[in-house]
């Protein structure tokens, strides 16, 4: 039911052969360092974004697969499927990934690497605002979602129609925008419709009334056992624990 991807492919890359005993398989995500974490923690985040009155939150589409893989590791990230299963040709065929693939445990390292370089040091060019803005952007991003906040619309409405100038020449393009100011939220809205109620880094915003929650409490009323209780509560996202006096 989602407006801009309906399938998201990923590549189980901690899958290996252990039938056989004896066997050395290891899976690619035994072979691949993952590198740094490169992303500030949710909560540390959602915070850094509120700082500011207004707030533009916008996602790179296809972020990870905009990203070019080397020959040397193209080799190395072979996977096996079928020749062609629209012919009912289910002979094995070998394929190699020639973009970053969703679901490698390098990749969100590669990635913020990858935008690190896009905003902080492709900058020679850049006039000193631009040079800011980069930098707001790059410090508020996480993953393939960004953000930019100021206490102006004026500001605001300007970064906007910066953004694609910054990310195509890259080959990103930018989707899903989402803002609490109603300004900016009417240029958006001439192209694209805006809707009020929003998911931002996993709790509900609310850009009319400009207001943040969790999503509505799931708990298993058939947990019967310490371990079944914890892991009941765990499973609803609520990283300031805000609903931690109900629990």
């Amino acid at each position: 039911d989602r407006d801009t991807t309906k399938v998201r492919l990923v590549m189980l890359s901690n899958l290996c052969d252990r039938a056989i005993i004896g066997s050395t398989s290891i899976s690619h995500n035994q072979a691949l360092w993952s590198g740094p974490c490169l992303n500030q923690k949710l909560s540390t985040s959602l915070l850094m974004l509120r700082f500011d009155e207004k707030l533009l939150c916008f996602d790179l589409r296809k972020a990870f697969l905009q990203i070019n893989i080397p020959d040397v590791d193209r080799n190395r990230l072979l996977f096996l499927w079928y020749n062609d299963i629209s012919k009912g040709d289910f002979s094995i065929r070998v394929f190699r990934n020639l973009r970053l693939s969703f679901g490698l445990r390098c990749s969100p390292t590669i990635l913020m690497t990858a935008l690190y370089k896009i905003l902080m040091i492709d900058v020679e060019n850049d006039s000193e605002k631009i040079k800011d803005l980069k930098k707001i952007i790059y410090s508020l991003i996480y993953m393939d979602n960004g953000s930019v906040t100021s206490n102006s619309s004026a500001e605001l409405k300007w970064a906007f129609e910066q953004l694609n100038s910054i990310f195509n020449p890259y080959g990103f393009s930018l989707q899903q925008f989402v803002t609490n100011d109603r300004e900016l939220g009417e240029t958006i809205g001439e192209c694209d419709e805006i809707s009020i109620d929003n998911k931002l880094f996993g709790l509900n915003w609310n850009t009319q009334s400009d207001t943040l929650s969790t999503q509505k409490l799931s708990i298993d009323g058939n947990a019967c056992t310490k371990r079944k209780i914890l892991s009941s509560i765990a499973e609803n996202f609520d990283p300031y624990n805000i609903n931690g006096p109900l629990l």
